[in-house]
């Protein structure tokens, strides 16, 4: 393997951070779509309204796995050390991402007339990155020196 190999190979391999996120995410994936397909076809509720219980259900184990597993060594800034206060600003992301989502939702299941959980499945894949990028930068911020 060349130099130019190595380095464009390391260019374009993901962090082992980015990684555990996914992982995490995974997780929460799980948790969203039985906590989505249990309100929708057993209960009843739209997709819509479900999808707002479902995305609360799933911050709970969510942040506490990304808490301890992928930012873990972030102390974070101090205006954000409190651990109430991360927990808050992820549950806000979430239910910021969801406002994104839940168009994305109404798109591919009423637009493109996919099934419901697999639409639920695009619009969590489509945030991901943003997801990532905001915790980093914002809940769990690097320390500077």
């Amino acid at each position: 393997m060349t130099l130019v190999d190595t380095a464009v190979a390391h260019r374009f391999m993901p962090s082992a951070r980015l990684i555990r996120f996914a992982a995490v995410g995974g997780t929460g994936f799980v948790v969203n779509t039985v906590a989505l397909a249990v309100a929708v076809g057993l209960v009843g509720i739209h997709y819509l309204p479900a999808a707002v219980l479902a995305t609360v259900l799933s911050t709970g184990s969510n942040f506490a796995l990304t808490e301890r597993w992928v930012f873990a060594d972030r102390t974070g800034n101090p205006a954000l050390r409190s651990i109430w206060r991360r927990f808050i600003t992820f549950l806000s992301l979430s239910l910021v991402a969801l406002v994104l989502r839940g168009p994305l939702l109404v798109l591919f299941t009423e637009g493109a007339n996919l099934h419901y959980l697999l639409s639920n499945t695009l619009s969590l894949l489509a945030l991901m990155m943003f997801r990532y990028r905001f915790s980093g930068a914002f809940i769990w911020p690097e320390d500077s020196p």
